[in-house]
């Protein structure tokens, strides 16, 4: 009876696998992935594989982490080991933390664990999991600095209100900051020289904001000596451009008198807003949409 039942079910999903080989939608797709899945639980092992890899190969969008894994085991069970370790390189690749368990227990792979290629897979997993747990550690570091940063700007902001920004309270307040930011550069290039620019993979959104306010919050001198670090990082994608010019324009401001990509605002009394002197003003929508920035109107 399973027997016929097998043959029924692969005579439908050979129908569907001409439906997803020849379809160019979302339907298509999710349909032949489910197709795969299907034949695999039904122990068709070389089937599922050959389907999978139609799936991928029509629509770069199938190649998520989960289904991956799924075609990986296919492909395990069919024999097919090449394809298999493809697939689990890739998810590794693809920084697929989710799946690192499930490769290493997972028994449909144990068919795999005697190629050399395993270790070098299990070596990558391990790394990843440990530079995993360290972002996380670095990253929750940045963000305390800047909540607790953030605390000691709001209680300036009150001092001033209450005693006038010229105050000895105020200004003695202010040098107590200045040693907590100079503590807080020290920490900020100890983490940088020890692990590079650490980007949104890595620490997250809010990791990579507290990055920059850090930063931003250093004296100039640090700034300046440390600005190739950002530049480098904003060549490599991990710093947006906005944040980028940001940064570029007001060390500009600094040593020039005048910004590269026309960040810095002055409000005078008047509602209308005023850049703050721009370098060769007639190439600047040229400079912003070079880095990817909006021309300003």
């Amino acid at each position: 009876m399973l027997f016929y039942l097998k043959k029924i079910t692969l005579f439908c999903w050979l129908c569907i696998i001409g439906y997803a080989a020849n379809g160019q939608g979302n339907k298509s797709r999710i349909a032949g992935i489910k197709a795969a899945d299907s034949l695999y639980k039904l122990k068709l092992f070389k089937q599922s594989s050959n389907l999978y890899f139609v799936c991928f190969k029509q629509n770069a969008l199938s190649k998520t982490n989960s289904n991956l894994f799924n075609a990986a085991k296919a492909c395990a069970n069919a024999h097919y080991a090449d394809s298999a370790y493809n697939f689990l390189f890739t998810i590794v690749k693809q920084h697929g933390s989710d799946f690192f368990d499930q490769i290493i227990d997972d028994p449909d792979f144990k068919k795999l664990h005697p190629a050399k290629r395993w270790e070098l897979l299990l070596s990558m997993i391990y790394k990843q999991q440990s530079n995993v747990n360290t972002n996380k550690i670095v990253g929750d570091e940045f963000i305390a600095l800047r909540k607790n940063r953030l605390v000691l700007e709001a209680i300036k902001s009150l001092m001033i209100k209450e005693y006038g920004s010229n105050s000895k309270k105020v200004r003695r307040f202010k040098d107590s900051v200045n040693i907590i930011d100079s503590i807080n550069c020290y920490k900020w290039k100890s983490i940088i020289n020890t692990y590079g620019w650490l980007g949104l993979g890595a620490i997250g959104e809010e990791g990579v904001e507290s990055e920059i306010y850090l930063y931003q919050n250093a004296n100039i001198t640090f700034r300046k000596r440390n600005f190739p670090v950002i530049a480098e990082a904003f060549k490599s994608g991990d710093i947006d451009a906005c944040d980028y010019a940001v940064i570029a324009d007001r060390i500009s401001l600094y040593d020039t008198g005048q910004q590269i990509y026309g960040t810095q605002v002055r409000q005078p009394k008047s509602s209308s807003t005023d850049l703050f002197p721009v370098e060769n003003k007639d190439s600047l929508n040229i400079r912003r949409q070079l880095i990817g920035l909006k021309p300003i109107p």
